[in-house]
């Protein structure tokens, strides 16, 4: 893990082209490197959502438990957040980004 971002406006000046290209990851990538042990998966859906229909891959911390539940994630792993529709998925990776989870990726569930 690198130190949290205190300014988020410095995070925005740093991104560029290869962050963004480091923000998701393909199916394909995801599943091979979860088979290695390299990735976590956290669905980050709300309870309701997660009961009617489960990926059946990773761990369950709905959104808004995410910053209370920051132990239960391993900083050695890529961190890979899944939702259906991304937005909420992208607002997890961008969390754990200013967080100082290096390696952390959105990818909507499929």
């Amino acid at each position: 893990m690198t130190p949290p971002v205190t300014d988020f406006s410095d995070y925005l000046r740093r991104v560029d082209y290869d962050e963004r290209l480091a923000m998701k990851i393909g199916l394909d990538e995801l599943l091979e490197r979860y088979a290695r042990g390299e990735i976590e998966v956290i669905d980050i859906r709300f309870p309701e959502e997660h009961a009617a229909w489960s990926v059946g891959l990773g761990r369950h911390i709905p959104l808004n438990e995410l910053p209370d539940r920051l132990d239960e994630l391993d900083p050695n792993k890529t961190i890979v957040t899944m939702c259906p529709h991304y937005d909420r998925a992208e607002i997890a990776r961008l969390y754990l980004t200013l967080r100082g989870y290096q390696h952390a990726i959105s990818r909507p569930a499929c």
